[in-house]
């Protein structure tokens, strides 16, 4: 009998809607991962979200779960303004980041997180679903069929 891989110990940062309505279903659906931890800046709240979606533990600031060893990828679930800091600090702390989207805002930002990616041991992904969601590819394929192309 084959044991099953060790489980991508995800942790989360932040306690956004968007991390209990689509990444934590899509984590448990795709198998091979595990919600370790969630982090804000109110231990309270963290545990309190950790609890209600089956999250292991809740802690308070989220360089420590950027920084703890017991996380291997972050999901970074904060405001906007705030998701290029953390996805470079996630990514110099050796972690694999899937960053909700925008990635950045603005272009200094971009030059700066896709500098640190293209050094970084682990990957970087953008949240940014919809090419693949099925009206998306449907759609495309009925546009090329036709010759139409995308302003």
């Amino acid at each position: 009998m084959t044991q099953s891989p060790t489980p991508i110990r995800w942790g989360i940062v932040g306690t956004a809607n968007i991390a209990r309505a689509q990444f934590l279903p899509g984590l448990r659906e795709a198998g091979g991962g595990l919600a370790a931890m969630v982090a804000s800046r109110d231990r309270a709240k963290a545990e309190a979200y950790a609890t209600a979606n089956g999250i292991d533990q809740g802690g308070e600031g989220h360089a420590a779960l950027v920084e703890s060893p017991d996380i291997d990828a972050v999901y970074v679930a904060l405001p906007n303004p705030m998701h290029a800091a953390w996805t470079v600090r996630a990514l110099r702390a050796g972690k694999a980041v899937l960053c909700e989207k925008p990635l950045c805002i603005g272009s200094s930002q971009t030059r700066e997180v896709l500098d640190v990616a293209a050094t970084a041991d682990k990957p970087l992904w953008e949240a940014f679903v919809f090419p693949f969601q099925a009206p998306a590819p449907a759609a495309a394929h009925a546009a090329g069929r036709r010759g139409d192309r995308a302003p």
